[in-house]
């Protein structure tokens, strides 16, 4: 994920919040699973122009190779979903977001995060560190 400045004015106080959202059609274990990645880049500016910030999701990290082989298999759905919060010249600003994988198609697909909520607020966020973190 890119995050880019395209405004007049540099922000500041810029936060990323993200959640991955996976199930998996089938009798097969943890079938959902919803894990929230927080950034929190303090008093770090972007200015507007080509400098981005690059945020990886590294799905390994989060997923066994089996569950991201079924959802690239189109057996499994992935969403990822959050917020971006910052302060410009504006004052301070939030900008939602939402993406699922349509494996059928190999492309991300974006929508109305609001047309989301209600259904992926009820699933519980797991607790599972990342692969390879220290418990």
């Amino acid at each position: 994920m890119k995050i880019e400045n395209i405004g007049h004015v540099p922000a500041d106080r810029i936060e990323l919040v993200m959640e991955v959202v996976t199930s998996i059609s089938g009798d097969y274990d943890n079938s959902v699973a919803r894990h929230r990645i927080t950034r929190n880049y303090g008093g770090m500016q972007l200015f507007p122009g080509n400098l981005k910030i690059t945020e990886a999701v590294p799905l390994g990290a989060y997923f066994t190779d089996r569950e991201i082989d079924l959802i690239i298999r189109g057996e499994g759905n992935l969403v990822i979903r959050g917020y971006l919060s910052y302060k410009d010249g504006f004052g301070p600003q939030r900008t939602e977001f939402f993406f699922m994988y349509d494996a059928h198609h190999r492309v991300w697909s974006a929508d109305a995060p609001e047309s989301w909520a209600d259904l992926l607020d009820k699933i519980p966020i797991t607790e599972k560190k990342k692969r390879g973190e220290a418990s």
